[in-house]
């Protein structure tokens, strides 16, 4: 629900943020994942409104650590993008058996 504004602008944001906050509670491990790659689309979107530089094949690290990016936003949101990248990385990566 908290994601539902967002689906006439940008619907596959809206869709992974929904995803992410439907398996809160009952799968953690994929929010993470899901709420990882909402967070990547996010960032290419705004590199996109913004029309930002980036090269080509740049990686999502390439993107946060990007001084034009870093640039407009601000450190502490910076923070929580590397923190969902670090722990969605984790997730997606380490089995919990």
């Amino acid at each position: 629900m908290n994601f539902e504004k967002l689906s006439q602008s940008w619907s596959e944001l809206a869709d992974l943020g929904a995803f992410a906050e439907t398996y809160a509670h009952l799968d953690p491990q994929s929010s993470l994942v899901k709420l990882r790659c909402y967070v990547e689309k996010l960032v290419g979107v705004i590199y996109s409104e913004l029309k930002l530089p980036t090269e080509p094949n740049s990686t999502f690290m390439d993107r946060l650590s990007n001084s034009s990016f870093t640039a407009v936003v601000p450190k502490v949101i910076l923070d929580k993008l590397h923190a969902v990248r670090i722990y969605g990385n984790k997730a997606a990566h380490e089995c919990v058996c």
